[in-house]
């Protein structure tokens, strides 16, 4: 490996008391190489202390880790006043890197191409990106510029124990310290029983070294040493519990340093900890979740609870939007969750523009730290998320305008080395005054504004400046009507009158009663040839909503409802029709339990084991929009119909992942029966990959509305039922034929 060692530089100034050329030392036995400790080696047997034996015979390795400060350290612990006088203006942008880092390391023997994805290296490149672009002041690079274009370096030292129990648990401490001593087979076996954590000999002291430098890191933004700063350290913090260790994180790094800035200064109460890692910062929430004068705000991939930590031991959804705070930190937790891969530029500006910043300003904080993960970056493959250099820039930007400017970023996650270097300079760039580069992209997706919407109705509840506010209603107020109710009453009123469609009853205690008025069906469902069966969600509703209240002004608003198109199109060619709505909501006390996913699959096998499975239709097609879709999909893989089933229509939202066909028995026939069409802008379609056969027949639709997706669809999905009908019908004509056939030979 090429190892550039002016890393080493910052140790090699006069220092205050005996100092150890770590460098020098290590090139003086030959027991290990000193390139492979600083950027991370395969295990070594024994800690660091026992393989430099030339350093032993003057100092410690404890002393090593404890004498790099110099004259110039002392000099601003004793001078600097807590608020500098200087403009802000005039200031540096700070900057804090320590390359004993690197030394957290996983034991398991690996090779370049199986690296655990929380490199060492991944410090070292964000540290380079910056030397090349001559921002750091010991590199050649910078010698072109000014002082104060430069950046002012940080140094870390360990946290202390009294400052990390301000967020954990002495049993954590304890169980961090012990690997210090432990074993190979005992660091594995711990590695094996801990969430997505690593260990070797180095990592307490790592981990003490990361939390100490974030800490510093803040600390001299507080004090006014320099306007902002960034700090490159790992092992990252924010899925660190209080009293556990998880998905690559030791010690909660922004947590520390936020109850560490509070205790410390006066000045500095109110703390907004926004964090951008692409995984929800569970460890983070937990913390404040209580606590009002942190105001905690994640962006992450949610996916309904799937993605990293999924966090099944809570069953509450506790990353998603709902999840608010509690006590007296209710409203101080803000999730954005997004329910899909693929998000860039567009959705994250948007969600701050929407949500983050609007919020911020009216918590007006007196620090801003930024969990800044990188592994929503474009080319990560554990985020799978599309996010530039450029957005982070301007993320930044934004934040930089609260709190006069204090911005802390903590390094988290982010595992594509050359894309963390390059986000980490971007938003470098911006803090030390560059304004940030132009966007790759301005609009969000549907998915996304879904999201920020359900967010900022549920913050509502908590901050002034969210609009539309949310009218919560428990169903028993007479004076109130759930606007889906009212349309459904519409509709059945509607398909009564044009073609004599009653109601269905539905009496089972696994199906909510609300359904008893959501299915209907025409007269002649018993007798008819063909069947068709819909199942959809509610229809779409145009609102124009008033300029200072989320009171709709009805004679501008419009019910949109291409569904009927089909109900007209099935009945007038003679054809019997089963429509049933799925409403997202139960009216009434039943809804605290309801899950709109499970309910629609109880229903669908409900209505194929009492009615649909009983009528006389020798031809039933199924058609699934929105929320019906993966109960049509459901039905069909649980019961024996695929021999009466002829075709299957299905429309999919931005928002709803593809369904695998995953029965036993003929694997194509999903793909031979199925047409799948989803929105334009659906993400199976961003992979640039063709959809597997397992996901039916997808198309591409041409909308991402699903009004518009169901009416310009409408004539090709017709002709497709038309002929899936007319083959059958020349089959059993076929049949027929072949049978009076072989009778009049035998006559």
């Amino acid at each position: 490996m090429d190892i550039d060692m002016e890393d080493a530089q910052e140790y090699q100034k006069p220092p205050v008391g005996p100092v150890i050329n770590i460098s020098a030392a290590f090139k003086e036995t030959a027991t290990i190489n000193p390139e492979e400790v600083m950027f991370g080696s395969p295990y070594v047997e024994q800690p660091l202390s026992a393989v430099i034996p030339a350093v032993l015979s003057t100092t410690s390795l404890a002393h090593v880790k404890q004498s790099m400060l110099t004259e110039e350290d002392l000099e601003d612990e004793l001078l600097a006043p807590e608020h500098n006088p200087l403009p802000v203006s005039s200031l540096r942008t700070g900057m804090c890197y320590d390359v004993r880092m690197q030394y957290h390391d996983d034991i398991h023997d690996s090779t370049a191409s199986d690296r655990h994805p929380e490199d060492p290296l991944r410090i070292y490149r964000i540290y380079k990106e910056l030397c090349n672009a001559g921002f750091v002041e010991e590199y050649e690079r910078s010698r072109s510029r000014k002082k104060d274009e430069l950046m002012k370096r940080i140094r870390a030292r360990e946290a202390t124990r009294e400052e990390i129990l301000l967020c954990h648990s002495p049993e954590h401490w304890d169980r961090i310290q012990r690997t210090a001593t432990m074993s190979k087979e005992e660091l594995r076996d711990l590695t094996h029983n801990t969430d997505s954590v690593y260990f070797n000999r180095e990592s307490a002291f790592c981990a003490r070294l990361s939390c100490g430098g974030a800490i510093e890191t803040a600390a001299a933004v507080v004090e006014g040493k320099v306007k902002n700063a960034i700090a490159i350290v790992r092992p990252p913090g924010h899925h660190a519990e209080p009293d556990e260790a998880r998905g690559f994180s030791l010690f909660n790094n922004a947590a520390i340093t936020a109850r560490v800035m509070q205790k410390r200064y006066s000045g500095c109460q109110r703390i907004l900890i926004l964090d951008w890692d692409v995984h929800h910062g569970n460890g983070t929430q937990r913390i404040f979740y209580e606590d009002p004068s942190v105001l905690y705000i994640s962006l992450h991939r949610y996916e309904d609870g799937k993605f990293y930590p999924d966090l099944a031991k809570d069953k509450t959804g506790f990353a998603n939007h709902k999840s608010c705070g509690a006590g007296s930190g209710l409203g101080k937790n803000v999730n954005i969750p997004w329910p899909c891969a693929g998000m860039g530029d567009g959705e994250y500006i948007y969600a701050f523009q929407k949500a983050v910043m609007p919020i911020a300003y009216e918590f007006a904080p007196d620090l801003v730290i930024v969990s800044a993960g990188f592994d929503a970056a474009a080319g990560d493959q554990l985020g799978e998320c599309l996010v530039t250099p450029a957005a982070y820039g301007h993320m930044t930007h934004m934040l930089m305008s609260l709190a006069n400017g204090k911005v802390v970023l903590l390094l988290e996650g982010g595992y594509n080395l050359d894309s963390i270097s390059r986000s980490a300079l971007a938003c470098t760039k911006v803090l030390m005054g560059e304004p940030p580069d132009e966007l790759h992209s301005i609009y969000a997706n549907e998915a996304a504004v879904y999201t920020v919407h359900k967010v900022v109705q549920e913050q509502s509840k908590y901050w002034k400046c969210m609009n539309p506010t949310l009218l919560e209603s428990d169903g028993e107020d007479p004076t109130v009507a759930r606007l889906h109710d009212v349309i459904r009453s519409y509709q059945t009123k509607q398909l009564f009158e044009k073609w004599g469609m009653v109601k269905l009853p539905i009496y089972s205690n696994k199906v909510s009663p609300t359904y008893r008025e959501q299915a209907v069906c025409t007269p002649n469902m018993w007798t008819a040839e063909t069947l068709i069966f819909m199942i959809h969600s509610a229809p779409d509703v145009w609102l124009s909503a008033g300029a200072l209240s989320s009171a709709a002004e009805l004679h501008q608003s419009y019910l949109l409802d291409s569904g009927s198109m089909y109900i007209d199109w099935a009945v007038s060619n003679g054809h019997a029709f089963v429509d049933v709505n799925v409403p997202a909501i139960i009216s009434g006390p039943e809804n605290e339990d309801y899950n709109i996913r499970q309910a629609t699959k109880d229903l669908c096998l409900y209505l194929w084991d009492n009615y649909l499975e009983l009528a006389d239709a020798k031809d039933i097609i199924f058609i699934g929009v929105g929320e019906g879709y993966p109960g049509i999909v459901h039905l069909i893989q649980n019961r024996s119909c695929m021999s009466r089933v002829k075709g299957m229509i299905n429309f999919v939202p931005m928002n709803m992942p593809l369904k695998a066909w995953v029965h036993d028995l003929d694997k194509d026939w999903y793909y031979k029966k199925s047409i799948v069409y989803t929105a334009v802008d659906h993400p199976a379609w961003k992979t640039g990959k063709k959809i597997r056969r397992m996901y039916g027949r997808a198309t591409r639709g041409v909308s991402n509305e699903m009004n518009k997706l169901l009416s310009e669809s409408y004539a090709q999905a017709t002709a497709s039922i038309g002929a899936i009908l007319n083959l059958e019908a020349r089959r059993r004509q076929t049949t027929i034929d072949t049978n009076v056939s072989a009778e009049s030979v035998a006559e």
